[in-house]
Formats: structure tokens, C-alpha cells, sequence
């Protein structure tokens, strides 16, 4: 399940090409398995002030526990950069399916 405030989900569902305000938040819930009811962890992303983090146009990267009571981790590159690269076109965030 992907989850978006409203910033992220009026920009998303927008019919000009996708440039997220600053404030934009999306967090994705990531299962151990597919049956699971809980996440294991979460993964969210969230626009930043212009400069911040230019190679991903500015987003941050953090992952959290599945209960979302600590941060694992807090980027602005790594694998989490290298894998949103390839949606650059649509400032780094995947198509929701």
C-alpha cells in the first residue's frame, strides 16, 4: 500500500508533467510476504526545500520500522536514489499501480 498527503496526491493526479511541491510525502508500507497485515518496514520519501539534495531533485529518503516509532535510516542517495533514478521523468517517483 502507497500512501500520500495532499500535497503529493494533487500533483501526482495532475495533468502537467510531475514536479512535486515542496511538503510532498509518500510513504509505502513493505511487506515480509504477501500475506503479511503488517509492514515490516516503511519507505518514504519527502520533498524537500529547493537545493537540498539536487541529484534527486531534492527529495529525502527514510526508511522506518513497520510500526513507524524509528527511523532505520535517513538518505539522500544510496540504494534508495539508485533505484528512483530510473523515474527521473516524473521527479523520482514510481507510477502507482
Amino acid at each position: 500500500m502507497v500512501y500520500a498527503n495532499d500535497l503529493a496526491r494533487k500533483a501526482y493526479f495532475a495533468e502537467a508533467p510531475q514536479v512535486f511541491p515542496l511538503g510532498s510525502i509518500f510513504v509505502r508500507e513493505k511487506l515480509s510476504e504477501a500475506t503479511s497485515t503488517k509492514p515490516e518496514l516503511l519507505a518514504v520519501m519527502i520533498k524537500r526545500e529547493k537545493g537540498f539534495n539536487p541529484a534527486a531533485n531534492d527529495w529525502l529518503f527514510l526508511t522506518l520500522n513497520g510500526e513507524a516509532t524509528s527511523v532505520k535510516e535517513r538518505t539522500k542517495k544510496g540504494a534508495c536514489l539508485e533505484c528512483h533514478e530510473s523515474a527521473r521523468e516524473r521527479d523520482f517517483v514510481f507510477e502507482l499501480k
